[in-house]
């Protein structure tokens, strides 16, 4: 019997996590309307969706946390950027938005979760199937690029004499540490948290200095998410 409780287990953790996840839904407006324009949606360099100018564009399953939005409007071969803007995803949350001159204006939100999905039973003894080596190969080069922006920022913080600093520098060096475990969302989440612990220590910092310190780790911030985004 007990080997029975595994596929369920595991499909309720899974879809706990995805429950978790956000949407977002943005009205172009009159800003790339034509018959042979299209507007795509990005979100973290990745392409979520294209459709016909001036109708609504859609991206689902998007992890909380602060994420890179780009919208462009394309016509035949070329593309022009209508904005790019950080938007900040709350868990379990589809955000409405209309584009509005060269920023993103909220008009609603609501409640969201994913779609339920029957997924086959996994056989006893068999397991689930992870990501692929070149999931995790992609997913490893956004960790590297979140592993040099805090290595670049305890070079930063060597160089200042701020009473926060040591408390800062111990609390980036965890966040490497946790970056040293496996190319697994497990991994990413635990580096997330340390990373806000160094970002709520930042807080007592010079105001120079903690604006410093919280550009590098949005920058690690987003290096963390898109590596999230490949792995699921």
């Amino acid at each position: 019997m007990p080997h029975r409780l595994v596929p369920l287990l595991f499909l309720v953790v899974s879809f706990a996590a995805r429950a978790q996840n956000s949407a977002i839904t943005i009205n172009p407006g009159s800003e790339c309307q034509g018959l042979f324009k299209s507007v795509w949606l990005s979100i973290d360099g990745q392409m979520e969706a294209a459709v016909t100018g001036g109708s609504p564009n859609r991206a689902e399953n998007v992890p909380p946390g602060t994420h890179e939005v780009t919208v462009n409007c394309v016509e035949g071969f070329t593309a022009r950027v209508l904005l790019t803007q950080d938007i900040t995803f709350p868990a379990g949350t589809e955000l409405r938005m209309r584009l509005k001159g060269k920023t993103l204006e909220l008009v609603g939100k609501g409640a969201w979760a994913p779609p339920v999905v029957e997924v086959p039973a996994v056989e006893a003894g068999r397991g689930r199937e992870g990501p692929t080596a070149a999931m995790k190969k992609e997913a490893g080069s956004f960790l590297d690029d979140a592993e040099n922006d805090l290595k670049d920022l305890l070079k930063l913080l060597q160089d200042e004499d701020d009473r926060c600093v040591g408390k800062v520098s111990a609390r980036v060096e965890l966040a490497r540490e946790a970056l040293g475990g496996s190319v697994s969302l497990e991994t990413i989440d635990d580096t997330r948290g340390r990373v806000d612990a160094t970002r709520e220590a930042s807080r007592k910092c010079g105001n120079s200095l903690g604006r410093d310190v919280n550009k590098s780790l949005d920058r690690v911030t987003k290096s963390l998410n898109r590596a999230a985004r490949v792995l699921q």
